[in-house]
């Protein structure tokens, strides 16, 4: 039940990281003003540790909506995606599932949801009538009691 709250604290979560991350780097690029050759050395290797530092959080946050996906898959007993849907990302090479691939997991998840579903309305007014018979047998025992 909380697995989605789950989900989306730690996305959050790692978001939060990549915008702080951004704003180091553009605190520390503020930092050098002068353009000589070791200013620009130095931009250059923030840059380069910025990009590495963007690509790894956004692995991991690929990495967990497809985990999430993947789990909500098995739940619904789905088929798993094929080996050619998953890519890696990152320096520490996240692995996880391509766009594409996501797009249609989520599809059949709303397909299989929305059929399951409509499985358990055929019964609600069934189940809604049983309650209502039951709350006039309830009332009328009351009213003959007395």
């Amino acid at each position: 039940m909380f697995d989605g709250v789950i989900l989306r604290i730690n996305i959050w979560r790692l978001q939060r990281q990549k915008r702080n991350r951004l704003r180091q780097y553009h605190v520390e690029c503020l930092k050098i003003r002068r353009i000589n050759q070791a200013a620009a050395n130095r931009r250059r290797e923030l840059l380069e540790d910025l990009s590495s530092d963007l690509g790894n959080i956004d692995g991991e946050i690929w990495q967990l909506i497809s985990s999430d996906l993947v789990d909500r898959s098995q739940r619904y007993q789905l088929p798993l995606p094929e080996s050619v849907d998953w890519s890696e990302t990152g320096g520490l090479a996240y692995r996880h599932l391509t766009p594409e691939a996501i797009a249609r997991v989520r599809t059949e998840i709303r397909i299989e949801q929305k059929e399951r579903w409509s499985t358990r309305l055929l019964w609600l007014p069934l189940l809604t009538s049983l309650t209502g018979a039951l709350g006039t047998m309830i009332g009328l025992i009351a009213i003959f009691k007395n």
